[in-house]
């Protein structure tokens, strides 16, 4: 998928073309990374790097014995909204574009994003991402790139969260984009 082509399957062999005519066309995708550190008091802490828009081409792998990660090459460009679909402001911000954006957390940032297919008002998050449910300190929800209010009010502009769920205080259009960014309870942590 990142280099826009195929794997061609002959019985048990694969094929993948690498440096192929299909340069150029690669898909852009957002691109997170994570890197945790504990602080002096013993407490972790998350560093989140947004790459917001970016072309990963991956190298083949080199020819030697030793089993060895694959290496890609990272082009990173100027996106204008944080990962939720805010857009980047001079007056919040201090700046409107960026290739890399980095958060700093207490627990590790996850993203969902859905796209409203009735009149629904409530959004699941993955069973296997719970919020760590702080309140409004550690979740971001926006709509159509709109920032949206935490607190229980009966409009589609605030939203309540538990573990499993945010929950709009009216239903919200059909096509509605909603986006989050939030921080995952410890039990969902795959990195000791």
């Amino acid at each position: 998928m990142l280099t826009n082509t195929k794997v061609r399957a002959f019985g048990d062999i694969h094929s993948i073309g690498f440096g192929t005519n299909q340069q150029g066309t690669e898909p852009t995708v957002m691109l997170v990374a994570y890197a945790q550190g504990k602080l002096p008091s013993g407490v972790r802490g998350w560093l989140t790097h947004v790459f917001g828009k970016c072309t990963i081409v991956p190298n083949s792998k080199s020819l030697t014995r030793e089993q060895t990660n694959h290496q890609y090459f990272l082009q990173p460009q100027y996106a204008t909204t944080h990962a939720t679909g805010l857009a980047y402001t001079i007056g919040d911000d201090g700046f409107t574009s960026a290739e890399v954006n980095t958060y700093q957390s207490n627990y590790r940032l996850n993203f969902a994003a859905w796209k409203t297919t009735s009149t629904e008002a409530e959004y699941a998050f993955d069973t296997d991402h719970p919020f760590v449910n702080l309140g409004s300190g550690s979740i971001v929800v926006t709509k159509n790139g709109t920032l949206m209010t935490y607190g229980a009010t009966a409009d589609a502009t605030h939203y309540t969260a538990d573990a499993e769920s945010i929950t709009f205080g009216a239903a919200l259009t059909n096509g509605d984009i909603v986006r989050c960014m939030y921080e995952m309870a410890e039990t969902a942590v795959d990195v000791d």
